[in-house]
């Protein structure tokens, strides 16, 4: 299966290097790219072939990544999206990834890393490097009042923060369908006030419902 990429960065030699690397991965290719938010979002809303995948550069003329990924959630575009820049601020990347941003990368990552990034996050739904969740951990402040959640709930959610599983194969470990799994999702994404797996890790650690050894 080939996945498809939409890249948005206004750095134009940039945009075009990285291009032809994602086009020299076996099952990936780049369907364009634009160079701000609000061309992307222009394409995104008439366009009905959504990509797999947005690279996401942070700092663009117009309209900014930060305020792309919000409008990309607002709008109700279900698409995967990854931040993409050389700033490693940790504000920045909490922000971006409690927007809904499926990951963070690196401008200066290495090729191999880069494909390893972006199978991840079309296969598994997210990527985190070791970066990014130094910055989650970092971000960490036990100011909110913790939810009242049940065991298998609590077993749930320390599968979701401290490994790599993807749903169903949580839902495999547990002993469990697929559709209790989505249940135990649901129901924390609304106790928490959550709305994907990176908002779930980011509430648990920060409230220490999970702690990380």
């Amino acid at each position: 299966m080939v996945y498809s990429i939409v890249i948005a960065d206004d750095h134009s030699l940039f945009t075009e290097a990285l291009t032809s690397l994602i086009n020299s991965f076996d099952n990936f290719n780049v369907l364009y790219s634009v160079g701000d938010g609000k061309e992307l979002m222009e394409k995104l809303k008439v366009n009905k072939n959504i990509p797999d995948l947005i690279l996401l550069d942070i700092n663009m003329p117009v309209m900014n990544g930060l305020e792309t990924m919000k409008a990309i959630r607002k709008a109700g575009i279900n698409v995967k999206v990854a931040g993409l820049s050389m700033e490693s601020n940790e504000g920045t990347v909490v922000r971006l990834i409690k927007d809904g941003a499926n990951g963070y990368l690196l401008k200066n990552c290495k090729p191999k890393a880069l494909r390893e990034a972006l199978q991840r996050i079309v296969t598994e739904g997210h990527y985190y490097s070791e970066f990014v969740s130094q910055s989650l951990i970092n971000s960490i402040k036990n100011d909110t009042a913790k939810p009242q959640i049940k065991d298998k709930e609590l077993e749930f959610l320390r599968l979701v923060c401290t490994t790599d599983l993807n749903y169903v194969q949580i839902a495999e470990k547990m002993n469990l369908s697929k559709r209790t799994i989505d249940g135990y999702r649901d129901s924390l994404f609304n106790k928490f006030g959550v709305g994907n797996r990176p908002g779930l890790m980011l509430f648990a650690l920060k409230n220490k419902l999970v702690i990380l050894e």
